[in-house]
C-alpha cells in the first residue's frame, strides 16, 4: 500500500553514508524545505539529529530504503553555506580534532561550534543530546555519529 495525500516539500541532498562495518553507499536524503528552527531549509545537521530512528534514502538506481540511524558511522557531504553571523555571541569556537571511530576509522579535522552557554567546554558539546557532529576534513565535510566515537584527541 503506497502513501497517499500531500507530501511536505523536500530538498534532495546527495551524500555518501558509511555504515558500521565499512559499507559505503551514495544516496539521496530528503531534507525539509523549511526548518522548524530557523528561516530557510533544514540543514543536514538538523536532519541527522532529528529523533527519527530510520533515514529514508534513495539509491542512484532509483531504489529506496530505510537506514537505521544507529547503523550510520558517518555521512560525507559537500559543505553547506553558513548564514552570516548575527552578533559576536555567535562566533564559533574552533577545535582541531583527531577522531578515532569503531572499525579503525580515523579522521583529522576542524570542529566549529557555537556554544549555547558561555564558557562551555568541549566535553559539554560532546555530551549534549545531538547524535551527529560536523567535522571539516580535507576533501569536504563529514557528520560523525557520536555513538561510534572511541576517542577524541585535541
Amino acid at each position: 500500500m503506497g502513501l497517499s495525500g500531500a507530501h511536505a516539500p523536500t530538498l534532495e541532498r546527495p551524500v555518501v553514508i558509511v555504515l558500521v562495518g565499512g559499507e559505503e553507499a551514495r544516496v539521496t536524503l530528503y531534507l525539509a524545505s523549511l526548518s522548524s528552527r530557523h528561516a530557510g531549509p533544514e540543514t543536514l545537521e538538523e536532519f541527522l539529529n532529528a529523533p527519527a530512528r530510520f533515514l529514508p534514502v534513495r539509491y542512484p538506481n532509483g531504489g529506496h530504503a530505510l537506514v537505521r540511524r544507529d547503523a550510520v558511522l558517518l555521512v560525507r557531504a559537500e559543505p553547506e553555506s553558513r548564514g552570516a553571523l548575527d552578533d559576536l555571541a555567535s562566533l564559533p569556537s574552533i577545535d582541531l580534532l583527531h577522531v578515532r571511530l569503531e572499525g579503525g576509522v580515523e579522521l583529522d579535522g576542524v570542529l566549529q561550534r557555537v556554544d549555547s552557554a558561555p564558557r562551555a567546554r568541549l566535553s559539554d558539546y560532546f555530551n549534549d543530546a545531538s547524535r551527529f557532529f560536523p567535522l571539516e576534513v580535507s576533501g569536504g565535510l563529514v557528520y560523525v555519529n557520536k555513538d561510534h566515537v572511541i576517542a577524541l584527541t585535541l
